[in-house]
């Protein structure tokens, strides 16, 4: 089991689709902070009470569009590489390999 564990886990981390999927999710967090904590750099300067950092952050704004588009699609960018490779591990007979070797509760909670 503890085999199967470290094998999946550098499977699934040294995968190019997970690298895509996290440039994805990263790319709508620096959009979110251009257009949402950014310009309020200028205040910093000037007269008024600024916003802070707590009052924009991604998790808390919901006036914008960012966090709405990385909330619809996080369930798919957390599926789709490893979802891809559990398709690619019994098209390819890697799974029956692996539990002909072992059981195969071991092999799903690995996985």
């Amino acid at each position: 089991m503890n085999r199967i564990f470290k094998l999946e886990i550098k499977r699934a981390f040294r995968n190019r689709l997970f690298a895509a999927t996290l440039c994805v999710a990263f790319a709508i967090c620096v959009w979110h902070f251009m257009e949402n904590v950014w310009i309020w750099r200028m205040y910093v300067y000037s007269d008024t009470y600024p916003l802070s950092a707590y009052e924009k952050w991604i998790g808390a704004d919901n006036a914008s569009v960012q966090p709405l588009l990385l909330y619809l699609i996080m369930p798919a960018l957390c599926a789709i590489p490893y979802g891809r490779s559990f398709y690619f591990d019994v098209k390819s007979g890697y799974a029956a390999q692996i539990i002909s070797r072992g059981k195969k509760s071991d092999y799903i909670r690995a996985k």
